[in-house]
């Protein structure tokens, strides 16, 4: 069973930052606690060619609410100035932990990224470089094979991004058609059939500096691939000032499932989503709790031990085997809004929970997203039918009522429900749905 017990859920991610391991200047803290500062959810650590402060950054972060993805940013042999891609990596991959030393084995010492190799590659040209500059100086100079890192990322259950649209390193400087207006020997002009190879068999997702639709949907349509943007944080304090909304668990598998779900990744200021939770948080439930009365004792059943669900604002639909508890939990929240139509109720019925008061033993309590209302009740009582009825429910019983008896009747229910919904404004001063609909027919007529 998943941790996150709501289920996926809209955060900040920057998935690209760097610290003094590579060309940042920030430390782990620094970063971490930047980032909390700035409302983000996940962030992933992503040095050129190192992975120096990966077990520290994870270790800081270990008990604060952020979570740490381990990334590696690699210079690939193409482009006119070397297209970029990075690797992100799970915790755990095949029962490997793989911390900066496994990561260091695992993935950079095969391509051969080894802290040996990238000091004497730094010290050429001037062998008297202290290790810690000549290691700064050459973890620049030194490429990769894109198709052979990109096999090993995703070797290990890694996911490869690779900079994209204006952004510096990005795959841009490769044709889209592979056809040059001119005859030049130079590499971005002459890889367009490898360009489009790579993103469709190589890359996961495409990585932009800011948002650009066009080019965002571009990718999207032409290689299915879904398009992020980051800070690319060289400097600490600008971690966290460019991020992407993705709704998903706050890890790698999340971020996995996501790229496959572009509707689940979202560039801009606010998610719709969050944005009309937001203005509608009366009509947002955010929790149900169920607990036994202080007397009951539990001899006449275990039933709602200490029930705590956590409802998720975008969810529309309970599914479960027969008898998993699905009509208990919509006939528990229909009590507490003040159902209309308790006598169709199958759970909470005096032949079934409420016979010889059973249901007397059980307290359930109903909140609103934010607690901008709460109700709670005995699950014994009755709904009152005076009180406003904050949730229409209608049972099962009351479903097929209205599609046996009559087509007009469903009607009536339906017309009823979305009507008693609009905004006084739209309802025009009519009493009713029908009235509604004769009188826009009536403007449809009179204009034809």
């Amino acid at each position: 069973m998943s941790e996150y017990k709501i289920g996926s859920e809209w955060r900040r991610w920057d998935l690209h930052i760097h610290s003094n391991a590579s060309d940042g200047n920030g430390t782990p803290a620094e970063i971490v606690e930047e980032a909390i500062r700035k409302g983000i959810s996940v962030i992933a650590l992503t040095d050129h060619h190192t992975v120096k402060n990966i077990d520290a950054i994870k270790e800081y972060a270990k008990n604060k609410a952020i979570h740490i993805i381990s990334g590696i940013e690699f210079r690939t042999e193409y482009g006119e100035k070397s297209v970029h891609i990075i690797g992100l990596f799970p915790d755990i991959h095949n029962g490997i932990t793989l911390n900066a030393k496994a990561l260091n084995e695992l993935i950079l010492s095969p391509l051969g990224l080894s802290e040996t190799n990238i000091i004497a590659k730094g010290r050429e040209g001037d062998p008297t470089l202290s290790e810690e500059k000549a290691f700064k100086k050459g973890m620049f100079k030194v490429q990769v094979d894109f198709k052979t890192a990109a096999n090993i990322i995703r070797k290990y259950g890694g996911i490869v991004t690779v900079h994209a649209g204006d952004k510096h390193g990005s795959i841009e400087e490769m044709k889209h058609e592979g056809k040059s207006p001119r005859n030049v020997s130079d590499i971005a002009d002459s890889l367009g059939p490898v360009k489009e190879e790579i993103l469709k068999k190589y890359v996961d997702i495409c990585e932009m500096s800011s948002l650009d639709e066009k080019n965002a949907n571009f990718y999207l349509k032409a290689f299915g691939r879904c398009t992020i943007v980051a800070s690319d944080a060289h400097d600490f304090n600008k971690t966290g000032e460019c991020y992407t909304w993705i709704k998903a668990d706050p890890n790698l598998n999340g971020l996995f499932h996501a790229s496959l779900e572009p509707d689940r990744i979202f560039v801009g200021e606010i998610p719709p989503a969050i944005d009309r939770l937001q203005k509608n948080k009366t009509k947002t439930l955010e929790r149900l709790t169920i607990a036994w009365e202080d007397a009951y004792t539990g001899a006449n059943g275990e039933w709602f031990n200490d029930v705590d669900i956590m409802i998720n604002p975008e969810m529309t639909a309970v599914i479960g085997n027969k008898g998993s508890g699905k009509t208990a939990i919509a006939e528990i929240i229909a009590l507490l809004s003040n159902c209309k139509n308790s006598d169709d109720f199958v759970f909470l019925n005096k032949t079934k929970f409420k016979n010889k008061r059973l249901a007397s033993n059980f307290k359930a309590k109903l909140s609103w997203h934010n607690n901008v209302m709460e109700r709670s009740k005995n699950l014994n009582d009755d709904p009152d039918i005076t009180a406003e009825e904050v949730i229409h429910f209608v049972p099962q019983r009351s479903f097929e009522s209205f599609c046996n008896d009559s087509d007009e009747k469903f009607e009536e229910e339906i017309n009823k429900v979305v009507f008693s919904r609009m905004p006084a404004e739209e309802r025009l001063g009519f009493s009713s749905f029908k009235d509604l609909l004769d009188n826009k027919k009536k403007v449809i007529v009179k204009v034809q």
